[in-house]
């Protein structure tokens, strides 16, 4: 693997603001809804509220509460919401429910928010800055911050991650991301902080169907494939509200299982895409690392000892 550029710095992309003039970028945000009667209102609400969003696209899963009735009410009070459900009315899930967004939105730039919850002011500033300053890029990732129901769920939350901030901490160029974010160095990109254009989301092949990671999973790719640079990552641009329903503070979420799948369908990916030997390496190794802590938790020796010599004989140091 080349040498990567020293972190810690921003990418230059100094231009006088004062000879340049920031026009709005035209911006589709897609929500996939299900069961959030509570929350999806004010969702709705705050993507209204930016300037740059052109249309809000809710994509209602069968939700098993009221949800549909009021994305319902919020498309008819709203001219730049548009409803849609899946074409056979049935439960599909967050991935494929964005997926179906990405291909009815209608804007240059796609931008995604979970039904529960919400961008604050002047969320996608930073990032027209960024693209308009490059035209090169395929996209920016901000950072998103984190609300907890009650005590509860964030000790739970706790118990696998260390900070509520979800960012790139440190300033990579577009270069260097794919690097950083598969061996872990400098945090990740969630999809509440994510524009990014829709060409370069069917390129990728959209949202994988797993269970979880999808963000992770999605960004990597996009990493791989695309030109993807820092916008607000030091304070967030969008409100995540964890509560005791969500997968990622459930008791039950083994996090050494599901993200290993999500490098077994990486792998998969890297070798059909025929990325460059250097990336598929590298995913390589992030999966054999996943690997050897999965099958050591499980108390799998023999398949412990196959991961465990494959990343020494074979993976990226």
């Amino acid at each position: 693997m080349p040498a990567l550029k020293p972190a810690g710095f921003r990418p230059d992309i100094a231009v006088n603001p004062r000879s340049v003039i920031i026009q709005p970028m035209d911006l589709s945000v897609i929500i996939p809804v299900y069961n959030a009667e509570r929350h999806v209102e004010s969702a709705v609400d705050s993507a209204l509220r930016q300037k740059e969003v052109a249309e809000v696209i809710l994509i209602e899963d069968k939700s098993p509460d009221n949800a549909l009735e009021i994305c319902r009410r919020l498309e008819q009070k709203h001219p730049r919401v548009k409803l849609f459900q899946h074409s056979d009315g049935e439960n599909h899930g967050a991935g494929e429910s964005r997926n179906l967004g990405i291909k009815k939105a209608g804007c240059e730039y796609i931008a995604f928010l979970d039904a529960d919850d919400y961008y604050l002011d002047n969320c996608f500033s930073t990032a027209t800055e960024v693209l308009e300053n490059d035209s090169s890029l395929d996209g920016t990732y901000g950072a998103v911050g984190a609300e907890f129901e009650n005590e509860e769920a964030r000790r739970r939350y706790f118990l696998t991650h260390h900070d509520e901030i979800a960012t790139v901490d440190e300033w990579v160029t577009p270069e260097q991301l794919f690097h950083y974010l598969v061996l872990g160095c400098a945090g990740y990109i969630h999809l509440n902080g994510l524009v990014v254009k829709k060409t370069g989301l069917l390129e990728v092949g959209l949202l994988p169907e797993l269970r979880l990671h999808q963000d992770m999973v999605l960004t990597v790719k996009l990493a791989a494939r695309l030109r993807l640079a820092a916008g607000q990552v030091n304070e967030p641009v969008s409100i995540r509200c964890l509560h005791l329903d969500n997968r990622i503070t459930s008791l039950k979420t083994d996090f050494s299982v599901t993200q290993f799948r999500a490098y077994q369908y990486l792998l998969n990916w890297s070798r059909q895409e025929s990325l460059p030997n250097e990336k598929q390496k590298i995913i390589r190794t992030r999966y054999w690392s996943l690997g050897l802590r999965r099958h050591r938790k499980e108390k799998n020796l023999p398949a412990a000892l196959y991961y465990y010599a494959a990343l020494h004989l074979f993976g990226v140091e």
